[in-house]
């Protein structure tokens, strides 16, 4: 187990923790010490299947989808570098971590045949509690490549924390 995952598992209990782990991606410990996980690109999918044009990796990996176990995942949108297509089936195939997936991931989730596991679709308006978490998925405007991409805020320890993926400036709203 990685510097990382060990600072993630040993953060204390009773405060409300947020670890970037690069990208648009973030994990989320509660005072209870349960885990959220955002946007986690966690492999190398985007080089292994794209090369280094379009998306990649902008820092390097710092935790790898074995090491810690979440009670929920969330993709906001379907790009590679948010639904990691590597690393989504790993980090579900425990049969406890639920996965908060845009509407636009279905597709995605069909290909990996992960249909059958702990898997909502989501869009703008959503609300859900799961665990210590209350998820609340707002309008995330990330163009024509990814139409039904939200963000989140979430309320955890009576504290509200805001990802929002890739949300584009809109100057013309």
């Amino acid at each position: 187990m990685n510097d990382f995952a060990i600072k993630v598992l040993t953060a204390p209990l009773g405060k409300t923790h947020l670890f970037s782990v690069g990208q648009a991606g973030y994990i989320v410990k509660s005072k209870s010490g349960q885990l959220l996980g955002i946007d986690l690109y966690l492999s190398e999918c985007v080089e292994r299947i794209e090369g280094h044009i379009g998306f990649k990796r902008l820092l390097p990996q710092i935790l790898f989808p074995g090491e810690l176990i979440f009670d929920a995942i969330i993709t906001t949108h379907p790009h590679r570098d948010h639904f990691d297509i590597d690393s989504v089936p790993e980090l579900m195939a425990n049969g406890k971590t639920k996965l908060f997936a845009s509407t636009d991931c279905e597709n995605l989730i069909e290909k990996l045949e992960m249909s059958d596991r702990n898997v909502t679709y989501v869009k703008s308006g959503d609300s859900c509690i799961t665990g210590d978490f209350k998820l609340d998925f707002i309008n995330c405007d990330h163009g024509s490549g990814a139409p039904d991409a939200v963000g989140i805020v979430v309320t955890v320890d009576d504290k509200k924390i805001m990802e929002t993926g890739d949300t584009s400036l809109r100057l013309d709203w």
